[in-house]
């Protein structure tokens, strides 16, 4: 048995009975239901303040639009989401995934298929918002090699340095100070350019 804390649950829906049945199905799991309403307003104010590990949205009745609530949680918070629809047609398929739900199961939902969906879903996010943070680092890396060359290209024209002595000459103004190299490479471009 693992040691990791419940995963969080917010639980929205049309249905109070469908929202009763969904903390049955999960009692005895590693899950704990922070918060649960009927109103999709409120689950996107509920989503943002409690940051729930994942959600469960129950239902797709023309007054609670599962995916429209999904979206619009989207919109605020970055969090697994699984819809439990009364039936899945292809259309509400493609909407699901369009939206970025993480998993869509037809009711009736057996516990054990609930949790497996909700445990693939905080996985596939994790990986997801680890992707993102690589793809963010990688974009900020290549930024900044960017503009490292292009002072090395200003120090190479202005200063008639080869490129390995205007890395050089960076590198140890950039020691010296203790300032970033980027950040000398900014001064050195604004001032000679």
């Amino acid at each position: 048995m693992t040691n990791d804390p419940p995963i969080r649950l917010l639980v929205a829906g049309d249905d109070a009975t469908r929202l009763a049945s969904v903390g049955s199905l999960l009692q005895g799991y590693r899950f704990v239901i922070c918060g649960e309403t009927l109103d999709g307003t409120e689950a996107v104010e509920l989503a943002a303040r409690l940051e729930p590990d994942a959600v469960v949205v129950a239902g797709g009745q023309p007054a609670f639009d599962g995916i429209e609530v999904a979206t619009r949680i989207l919109a605020v918070r970055s969090v697994p989401i699984v819809m439990v629809a009364a039936a899945a047609s292809d259309m509400l398929i493609d909407r699901a995934v369009a939206a970025g739900l993480f998993g869509v199961l037809t009711a009736p939902v057996s516990g054990p298929d609930l949790v497996a969906s909700l445990r693939a879903a905080t996985a596939r996010h994790a990986e997801f918002v680890e992707s993102r943070r690589q793809a963010a680092a990688l974009a900020r890396t290549l930024a900044e090699r960017k503009v490292i060359e292009r002072a090395k290209g200003v120090l190479m024209a202005k200063e008639g340095l080869s490129e390995t002595e205007a890395l050089r000459r960076l590198r140890r103004a950039s020691q010296k100070s203790g300032t970033p190299m980027t950040i000398i490479a900014e001064v050195v471009t604004a001032t000679l350019e």
